[in-house]
């Protein structure tokens, strides 16, 4: 069970969450990102599959990649435009319990 202090914390970082649409131009520094990737792998998954991957563009990258992110990223068109990272989420599809990917998550 987790105690009161904990709950506590939580909520509170819950509590100060906000949905930034403009961003300011400052960069995430490399070790904070590490820190939310990091943070990101944790997520659980049916059988530890992990079936995922995460690629993150800088702002640079994000600039070459504008329209073909503003296609398939639709909830995202202005955040785009001042973010200094984008994280994309690659997610296997079609994956089946008796699939290659599940055997070798089982064997690992």
């Amino acid at each position: 069970m987790i105690n009161d202090a904990i709950k506590k914390q939580i909520r509170q970082a819950f509590d100060r969450r906000v949905a930034v649409r403009v961003y300011k131009d400052q960069e995430i520094p490399r070790e904070d990102m590490e820190a939310i990737l990091d943070t990101a792998w944790l997520s659980p998954s049916s059988i530890g599959l992990e079936g995922w991957r995460f690629v993150v563009l800088d702002r640079q990258h994000i600039k070459d990649l504008a329209p073909e992110l503003k296609e398939v990223a639709w909830g995202a068109q202005y955040q785009l435009d001042t973010a200094s990272h984008f994280v994309l989420l690659l997610a296997e599809k079609d994956v089946r319990y008796d699939s290659q990917p599940i055997r070798e998550s089982l064997i690992r």
